[in-house]
């Protein structure tokens, strides 16, 4: 059974190279072990497939709202245009979401740096609605919101999403690291194993 889904991963990673807009996969597969946080292709495809958006798909989503997690970092843009992409201009409504990670120590000097994250975000999210505004998504329809001093990025939008019923998380896949050796970013793939019914798509 083992070599066979090897085979299907390679067999998907293969096909996806032929021009796909992206790869779709559901997230346990035939399997319903409830210790599998993932079934073993979804896991392959998720660190092998670079070149194109994978979505991991979970449960039976709700439609109509999306979450899209954004950085300070270049995979943002990407992140912002494929969201813009898949939405239904009409229908959809999209929750921006920035997390600010908690310092270590709240002295003076911390908190100055919180504040200057804080101010760097609302700009990044300003700038996110007006490209969304440009790919034809109502201003009325999108939501920013930052989360700031939290204790892990990937908790909180798992949470955020629950919090504000989107069926779909839309991120990127390394965030700020630009360690080649890393497909997959810490963030991103915590919130693949947190979001069980939710479908995630992560953008390269």
């Amino acid at each position: 059974m083992e070599e066979r889904k090897k085979g299907i991963a390679r067999d998907i990673i293969t096909e996806s190279q032929r021009g796909y807009d992206a790869v779709v996969v559901g997230r346990l597969g035939k399997s319903q072990l409830k210790d599998l946080v993932w079934g073993s292709v979804a896991d392959k495809l998720m660190g092998r497939l670079i070149h194109v958006p994978v979505c991991v798909v979970g449960g039976s989503p709700q439609d109509g709202k999306i979450l899209v997690a954004i950085d300070t970092s270049e995979e943002a843009t990407k992140v912002l245009d494929f969201a813009g992409s898949i939405m239904d201009i009409t229908d959809c409504e999209v929750t921006l979401l920035h997390v600010i990670r908690g310092l270590e120590s709240w002295t003076a000097d911390a908190s100055e740096k919180l504040q200057k994250a804080e101010k760097a975000g609302t700009t990044l999210l300003e700038e996110a609605v007006g490209r969304l505004e440009k790919a034809g998504l109502n201003r009325e329809r999108i939501f920013t919101k930052i989360l700031s001093g939290v204790a892990s990025r990937a908790e909180a939008i798992v949470e955020e999403a629950r919090n504000s019923s989107c069926g779909t998380i839309v991120m990127g896949r390394r965030g700020l690291s630009r360690v080649e050796e890393f497909f997959m970013g810490r963030v991103s793939k915590k919130v693949l194993q947190l979001a069980k019914w939710n479908a995630v798509w992560v953008v390269s």
